[in-house]
């Protein structure tokens, strides 16, 4: 997988594009997760209070990926990274 696009063919993407969307986003999620958020405009995101681990896809502003981070366990904070302008939060084991 290289972009958002390929992504998509393999699961449900659903787009975060408010504030409250954003801050909630996969917070208190006690069912599998089974789709994937995508956070425009968002380059760091904190997985606390999740209840599950989570892949992410770091993108850039033409939703290619540049960086990939698995298995991230809840109560983390990956820091903004240069070149990122999008998050996609996946369920863990999504990506290879």
């Amino acid at each position: 997988m290289n972009n958002l696009n390929d992504i998509k063919k393999n699961i449900n993407v659903i787009e975060a594009n408010t504030f409250k969307q954003k801050l909630i986003g996969l917070m208190f999620k006690k069912k599998k997760i089974d789709y994937s958020l995508l956070l425009n405009n968002t380059n760091g995101i904190h997985t606390f209070f999740m209840f599950q681990s989570i892949d992410v896809a770091l993108l850039d502003k033409d939703y290619n990926i540049v960086k990939m981070i698995k298995n991230v366990k809840p109560w983390r904070v990956i820091l903004p990274k240069k070149n990122v302008k999008h998050t996609l939060e996946l369920p863990k084991h999504f990506l290879h």
